[in-house]
């Protein structure tokens, strides 16, 4: 045995003398996983640090048109792994195939071995062998026969990614943490117009690496490897979030945190203005950019609308019948769930003075009338497009 590698030992361990039962993982920042076994060969685990957000990310990866959450009936609580349980019933019931049904639980395995592989570095980690009898282990909801793992193969390739992670230079980076821009000038500083503008919009505190890896698409060591230049802690700040409510569903997942990478080119438009013809001009333009415009006339519904919808960017009019733009703007800037959107104010006249205040009360730029297709244009290939044009 490998003795460098407990986890390694422990999956030997279980094929060699072909035992069933599970093992607990358990570290001292009090993250746990239970990893199943059947004679010796691993069929799933559970636990980890975001055991429910990770679920929902391979629902959404795999089968996104199927509503899972029915399957079991209000039956979770009966079956210890009832994820797992799930997987099977999308099998039985041909809403997945064979490939689907297995790359699920591989993606399963291999996340949850690396965030070990990364726990074992930072705190100790014990490892604790349960056997136990073939009739628990169905009796938690496991056939067995659903799929042929290769648990060593699972493990070698966490370790290959965790080498890689480590090579790059973050060792210390969490996939479960979000990142969030610290400072907003010093990245602007570093980066041009169009980046600046998708990774505001990406580093909210909200998005994990992992759902920033499925949002864009793109594998999420080298995601991070070609953001490296901005994850630095002068920049960036990466935080710690909790899991998802178990009752969060696959379809709110989608709609909270992968909006604009569901279908190619989405995106959310807010224009601020009491004038029709402004809210047709935008409308045109947007929905012809492959986005969808939200138009707000009253001033008294910016806040609950725009907290129902959160766009990518707002176009809002300085002169407001009742409260003037640069009010609303320093409003919109005090929401924390808002104030890190685009703000582009609408002005009547190219003042030097107006442009200052709007830079004050903390817009991100301007336009002045007569508004054109191509003023509106470059401002939403700034700041709108960042679900096609993921950072490089």
């Amino acid at each position: 045995m490998n003795f460098t590698y407990p986890l390694l030992n422990l999956l030997v361990n279980f094929e060699q003398n072909n035992l069933t039962g599970k093992a607990l993982v358990k570290s001292d920042k009090n993250t746990q996983w239970q990893l199943y076994f059947w004679f010796g060969r691993l069929i799933w685990v559970n636990g980890g640090e975001h055991p429910h957000r990770s679920w929902l990310r391979y629902l959404v990866k795999f089968c996104p048109e199927v509503n899972c959450e029915e399957l079991l009936y209000g039956s979770q609580n009966y079956y210890e792994c009832s994820q797992y349980k799930i997987i099977y019933l999308l099998s039985k019931k041909q809403l997945i195939g064979q490939d689907c049904l297995k790359s699920i639980i591989e993606n399963r395995i291999q996340e949850n071995f690396f965030d070990i592989l990364q726990e074992a570095q930072k705190y100790d980690v014990k490892y604790i062998t349960e056997p136990d009898s073939p009739r628990n282990i169905l009796n938690c909801g496991f056939k067995p026969d659903l799929a042929i793992i290769d648990s060593q193969e699972m493990f070698h390739t966490s370790h290959k990614y965790s080498s890689l992670f480590e090579q790059y230079g973050f060792k210390n980076i969490s996939l479960n943490c979000a990142p969030k821009v610290l400072d907003i000038n010093q990245l602007q500083a570093k980066i041009d117009l169009n980046t600046y503008g998708n990774l505001i919009h990406l580093f909210n505190g909200q998005l994990t690496w992992r759902d920033l890896s499925l949002k864009l698409n793109k594998h999420v060591i080298k995601l991070i490897r070609s953001l490296a230049p901005y994850c630095n802690q002068e920049i960036l700040e990466f935080r710690e979030i909790p899991d998802l409510a178990s009752n969060f569903t696959a379809q709110q997942y989608i709609s909270q945190f992968l909006k604009g990478a569901t279908s190619e080119g989405q995106f959310t438009v807010t224009c601020i203005d009491d004038n029709n013809q402004v809210h047709q001009m935008m409308n045109q333009i947007v929905t012809h950019a492959g986005g969808r415009l939200v138009g707000i006339k009253d001033e008294f519904e910016v806040l609950p609308r725009l907290m129902e919808h959160t766009p990518d960017v707002i176009f809002l009019k300085m002169a407001m019948p009742i409260v003037n733009g640069y009010e609303l703007c320093a409003q919109i800037k005090r929401v924390p769930k808002l104030n890190q959107i685009p703000i582009i104010m609408l002005f009547e006249n190219n003042y030097l003075t107006e442009r200052m205040r709007a830079k004050l009360v903390g817009a991100s730029g301007f336009m002045t009338q007569p508004f054109d297709q191509q003023q509106i244009t470059k401002i939403l290939e700034k700041f709108a497009y960042f679900g096609n044009q993921p950072a490089r």
